[in-house]
């Protein structure tokens, strides 16, 4: 792999791993139209750790908050003085994103299943889901603005519909923090409070996926040289940054809908180019 092929890897990572555009449909349109493949999995599980860098680094203040509550949350347990009902913000928060990975859990076993749908020669469904996509941005921008509530955190159920929401972006086509800062918004959560809530639930699931690919990584060997692979890794950092930002600013200034009109463009093509294809 040359340095511009592991570079230009790392912008794909970076940006789709965040962009609410789905990096899997992405990936399998290129792969159908283009004959462009994604990294192979040992450098796929690198630029993983770049992306989940970005995370880390972009909500580090919260996420030490987090980190240090799930801690005291535990000793209260041991003691006998958790109460729900007594939960501060932090605590209320990290019980929330327990309960929406819950649904991830009965995803887990069939993914292999699902991820074959973006292996073979139809993009129909590709297609359909990034109109999907396109339809959930678009409602959660018009119904955000009448529903949502100053400061309204995650609750019970609404944390297990934003976890469904997640589970439902295994499907290539449907974007998961697309799926999250939608439902979030849609629920009537806080758009402050929902970015900072989906980007943190993404960092298990961004964790998974890099353990999922570790065994086919430790069977296929490195086969990146060491430049090359610091280069995709530190592109997919930095790039995964700034597409964090960059989604947080549209989040919060009413800019959805411009991802929503680019998946329509693209989900209407590729279901057209799919049918023509059958």
């Amino acid at each position: 792999m040359t340095v511009f092929q592991a570079f230009f890897q790392g912008v794909i990572q970076g940006l789709t791993e965040f962009l609410p555009v789905s990096s899997s449909g992405h990936l399998s349109v290129a792969a159908h139209f283009f004959g462009i493949e994604g990294a192979g999995a040992t450098f796929s599980v690198f630029l993983h750790l770049g992306t989940l860098a970005a995370v880390v680094f972009a909500f580090f203040p919260r996420i030490k908050e987090l980190f240090l509550e799930f801690f005291r949350m535990l000793a209260d347990i041991f003691r006998g003085r958790f109460s729900f009902k007594n939960c501060g913000p932090t605590r209320r928060m990290l019980l929330m994103l327990i309960l929406a990975l819950v649904p991830m859990l009965f995803v887990y076993p069939i993914k292999d299943t699902v991820s074959a749908l973006s292996e073979d020669d139809d993009v129909v469904v590709e297609g359909v889901c990034f109109i999907y996509t396109a339809v959930l941005l678009l409602l959660a921008e018009f119904t955000a603005k009448r529903t949502a509530e100053p400061l309204a955190e995650a609750t019970p159920g609404r944390a297990v519909y934003i976890g469904f929401m997640q589970a439902i972006a295994v499907l290539p086509g449907v974007s998961r923090s697309g799926s999250t800062v939608g439902a979030g918004l849609i629920s009537g959560i806080d758009r402050g409070y929902m970015i900072d809530f989906s980007f943190i639930m993404s960092i298990p699931v961004i964790l998974a996926a890099g353990v999922s690919e570790a065994k086919d990584a430790f069977t296929e060997g490195v086969g990146v040289g060491a430049f090359p692979l610091i280069v995709g890794v530190v592109t997919a950092a930095v790039v995964g940054f700034f597409a964090i930002k960059a989604l947080s600013w549209m989040v919060k200034n009413d800019k959805l809908w411009i991802f929503s009109v680019y998946l329509f463009l693209l989900g209407g093509f590729t279901v057209a180019a799919g049918i023509c294809g059958l």
